[in-house]
């Protein structure tokens, strides 16, 4: 078992999920290993006996065993090189018991509308289900990171996963809120927005649309993944206090993530009309995976 393996393994058994589930999860990530870049584990507070798991692939690497439906990956291979998206992310719900069709996350490469309706068209066959007057106002006032087909109960959904341009920009939410019919929920959408400027760049936002009109529904992601802080843990922890939010067994993990350097945390914020609720992404990282494809932007940059 390689260490990537035992690593993911050792995540799940801090997270105190049961051992079926635990097989379930190695079962899925042992033959995909080696495409793999990373895997997050999410659970679900409000539904402690479902997990959903996230990989992360390459292009640069072999993405024909990754489990990527064929149709998409030879129209992603058929886009300009400089549409094409870097990382691709599926999304596996309820992982211990279903085998159901991928979520499909694309990575964006420019922040033109351009490139997001190439990456629209492949998602989504039947049409882009939003106007292009949200895009448009999202590209002023943040990057789109990752643009997602997800399979929700009223059809496919797309998500956009967004890195604010400013902390001004974080009020974005405030725009896309108006569903929101209690107080408290109102409430944590404020205090997000007068979080101090030195947490910025932890935040991340996710909005969600169907049939050309924004879902119910605003995630607001803690993240490290610009590596901003070695103790960022530290920070998470201050944030959630501002916030007054508590999460159950983030210790273990926190204990876990300060033992283990390819272990990372995400904390998303989940607002809804009536409801705030936490969810934690451990993210596991194949370090093998992620060297190989250092070094083949590196020889890339040599050779070119």
């Amino acid at each position: 078992m390689s260490n990537y393996i035992k690593l993911v393994e050792k995540s799940l058994i801090a997270l105190r999920v049961d051992n079926s589930a635990i097989s379930k999860v190695l079962d899925k990530v042992n033959p995909i290993e080696a495409s793999t870049s990373s895997i997050f584990i999410e659970t679900r507070p409000l539904d402690q006996g479902k997990l959903d798991i996230t990989t992360c692939h390459h292009f640069t690497r072999d993405w024909e065993c990754a489990g990527l439906d064929n149709l998409k990956f030879d129209l992603i291979k058929k886009l300009d090189f400089k549409y094409r998206p870097k990382t691709v992310w599926l999304e596996y719900d309820d992982i211990a018991e279903s085998e159901t069709s991928p979520g499909l996350h694309l990575s964006v490469n420019q922040q033109t509308m351009v490139n997001i309706s190439e990456l629209c068209d492949i998602l989504f066959n039947s049409g882009t289900p939003i106007d292009n007057e949200h895009f448009e106002r999202l590209l002023q006032l943040a990057e789109i990171q990752h643009i997602s087909n997800l399979h929700r109960d009223h059809d496919e959904t797309l998500k956009l996963h967004l890195k604010p341009n400013n902390l001004s920009s974080i009020k974005l939410i405030e725009e896309f809120s108006t569903f929101i019919t209690d107080n408290s929920c109102m409430e944590m959408v404020e205090s997000v927005c007068q979080l101090d400027e030195s947490y910025f760049d932890y935040i991340f936002l996710d909005l969600s649309f169907y049939n050309n009109a924004p879902l119910p529904i605003i995630g607001i992601y803690l993240s490290n993944k610009n590596k901003k802080s070695k103790n960022y843990l530290s920070d998470f922890k201050r944030i959630l206090a501002f916030l007054e939010l508590e999460i159950s067994a983030v210790e273990a993990i926190f204990s876990l993530i300060n033992n283990e350097e390819d272990v990372c945390l995400d904390i998303k914020i989940v607002i809804t009309a009536e409801t705030i609720y936490t969810k934690l992404y451990t993210g596991v990282i194949n370090s093998r995976a992620v060297d190989v494809e250092e070094m083949a932007k590196k020889l890339k940059l040599v050779f070119s």
